[in-house]
């Protein structure tokens, strides 16, 4: 079965996160991606891959991202992941606002190019800006840092088969306690960056034989009268 891995670097890889707390600041280059923390100090991030190598009509059977945690503050909480529902723009900011006709999501703006707000708010919304139910719930214990696996394989599916590819959002569900730090696509370690791997099967076109059959069949049906 054929599969897919994808582990992009700073230059191919398509990540950020905003932060509640410098509204209007692009974090597109950060070596991290964070969610969660306080009421007043809340990150979000978001991700996408290019699986647009993967044959049209093919079948995904498994679709895996790995990220790294390297901070796990306060209790167990679930990590989510979610089909984004609008396009958002990673922006090559860290902690700057983006430059005048420069794209950069930030909290305030979907996109500071064009002051383009988020379609449910600053900041995004569940429902709106991606999905109200997230493909992906993963628990990460208190300090529990290491490799953790969201599988994505209804999302890749759906990709293949022709929705638009805009990525994912990943947020923590109690955000307002729980806060998380993942590696994103600038770390500079290649090994711990965001990882997709996709394992498809493509599909079998109608068989060569049958023209030749057809063939074979009106060449020698004729001297059989």
């Amino acid at each position: 079965m054929p599969s897919l891995t994808l582990q992009p670097d700073a230059t191919d890889g398509v990540d950020v996160f905003i932060y509640l707390n410098a509204p209007t600041n692009n974090y597109g280059i950060n070596a991290g991606l964070y969610t969660g923390g306080n009421p007043n100090d809340i990150p979000r991030s978001f991700i996408r891959f290019d699986v647009s190598s993967i044959p049209a009509g093919s079948t995904v059977s498994l679709a895996t991202m790995t990220l790294n945690c390297v901070s796990a503050f306060v209790g167990t909480d679930n990590t989510l992941v979610s089909r984004c529902l609008t396009q958002w723009f990673e922006g090559a900011k860290n902690g700057a606002a983006p430059d005048a006709g420069q794209d950069g999501s930030t909290w305030n703006l979907r996109n500071a190019n064009g002051s383009v707000a988020w379609a449910g708010g600053a900041g995004g919304a569940a429902g709106s800006d991606w999905s109200a139910t997230p493909t992906a719930s993963v628990p990460i214990a208190l300090n529990a840092t290491g490799f953790y696996d969201f599988i994505l394989t209804s999302d890749v599916a759906l990709f293949v088969g022709g929705t638009s590819n805009l990525g994912w959002a990943i947020t923590q569900q109690t955000e307002v306690a729980y806060r998380r730090q993942f590696d994103s696509s600038d770390h500079g370690t290649a090994s711990w960056r965001p990882k997709l791997v996709v394992e498809y099967s493509i599909p079998v076109a109608a068989t060569g034989n049958a023209p030749f059959a057809r063939t074979f069949h009106n060449v020698f049906r004729g001297p059989m009268g």
